[in-house]
């Protein structure tokens, strides 16, 4: 008969092992030489011989190392297992991504960035909620009568002789829309007076207004006849002043100063000038908020008036006027939002405001962006999360 090793005969009553069984290329290189029955083993055998008791329980097959390795079939939860660290976690947690489209909002009527988005099928059990990717249009606009910053008034005389001079008045108006520098500085000087000229300076950035009479411009104030607003309701930064680089207190008027060209404070040399005291600036805000439920605050933001602001996340916006911003989450900041404990989501309420929480008017274009739900699917970890 030949001899066979342990493993040998193991593989032979183990399904899975003999699957498992290769040769030892060292037994490649051993002689295993039969031992002849008639020949006895050398050596001294003093030991008692003892018969077994039960000699057919010794023969039974007793498993393998395989069965003794595998797991059990039916794993409890541990606390630590609830932790987003765990692999049990990951499996028992289900994300879904749904799409959010201006175009197909619950009510038409609603403005492109302030209504319900309302969901066919409730999503439950979601422990948090994460934006992926925005695909957003830089078409608001930067001046608008909503935003307060179309129009402001001027005061000006027509003579430096004080027994001639005629005051003047007259409300400077520019449409609607977005502009470059050059192109806002040209737009206001065809709506000036003649004897009132209006520059920019491309090194300097800032705004000049100048006159060899003398002048005043309000930015802030209304007109009594049409009761035309000037700026917004901000006590700071607003009015079209704010964008020509006008950035110091409008408590009221700007007065132009004298500038004596030969000396002669009467010369029709002399100019009037009023400087801004910062660069001009169109493009305005470069970041705005969304905000879904009023109840998800994620981010922050504090006005000068200490007035505090939340939303679900900060977009920068990094394209020109006119461009869409595709945005798969590198400039969206602070994007996710948990909840306490699992929570069903019927509806979502979206907003698009600018950092004085204004709602922001696209025009009519529509934007969208990917929202992430990650919903619990496990009962234990459910109830794990719900206790804490």
């Amino acid at each position: 008969m030949e001899h066979k090793t342990y493993l040998e005969i193991l593989a032979e009553n183990d399904s899975e092992a003999r699957q498992d069984y290769s040769i030892n290329p060292k037994d490649l290189f051993v002689d295993h030489n039969d031992v002849p029955e008639e020949e006895e083993l050398e050596g001294d055998d003093n030991h008692e011989h003892t018969e077994l008791e039960d000699k057919e329980a010794f023969q039974q097959f007793g498993g393998s190392y395989h069965q003794a390795g595998a797991p059990p079939k039916h794993i409890e939860l541990k606390a630590e297992d609830h932790n987003k660290s765990s692999i049990f976690y990951e499996k028992n947690v289900r994300t879904h991504v749904i799409n959010i489209d201006s175009r197909f909002r619950t009510d038409m009527n609603d403005p492109t960035t302030d209504f319900s988005f309302k969901l066919l099928k409730p999503m439950r059990n979601i422990i948090s909620l994460r934006i992926s990717s925005i695909e957003f249009p830089n078409t608001y606009y930067t001046f608008s009568q909503s935003r307060g910053n179309l129009s402001f008034s001027l005061k000006y005389y027509t003579s430096n002789l004080v027994n001639i001079q005629t005051t003047k008045q007259q409300i400077i108006t520019i449409p609607e829309g977005n502009y470059e520098p050059q192109e806002l500085i040209d737009l206001i000087q065809t709506l000036l007076p003649n004897t009132i000229q209006i520059s920019y300076s491309i090194n300097t950035g800032k705004t000049t207004f100048s006159s060899i009479y003398y002048f005043e411009i309000n930015f802030i104030s209304n007109n009594s006849g049409n009761n035309l607003s000037f700026s917004s309701n901000r006590s700071n930064d607003n009015g079209l002043g704010y964008n020509l680089g006008f950035r110091q207190s409008y408590s009221k008027p700007l007065q132009a100063v004298l500038i004596p060209q030969s000396g002669l404070l009467n010369s029709t040399s002399n100019q009037y000038t009023l400087v801004s005291t910062s660069m001009i600036d169109t493009i305005d805000n470069n970041y705005i908020f969304l905000t879904l439920n009023p109840d998800w605050k994620v981010t922050t933001n504090q006005t000068t008036d200490r007035v505090l602001h939340h939303s679900f996340t900060k977009v920068i916006i990094d394209v020109p006027k006119g461009s869409v911003l595709y945005d798969n989450g590198a400039n969206t900041l602070t994007k996710e939002y948990w909840f306490h404990q699992p929570t069903d989501i019927y509806i979502i309420p979206v907003r698009v405001s600018d950092p004085y929480d204004q709602t922001i008017d696209l025009m009519g274009m529509d934007f969208s962006f990917s929202l992430e739900m990650k919903e619990i699917t496990n009962a234990t970890l459910h109830e794990s999360i719900r206790s804490k």
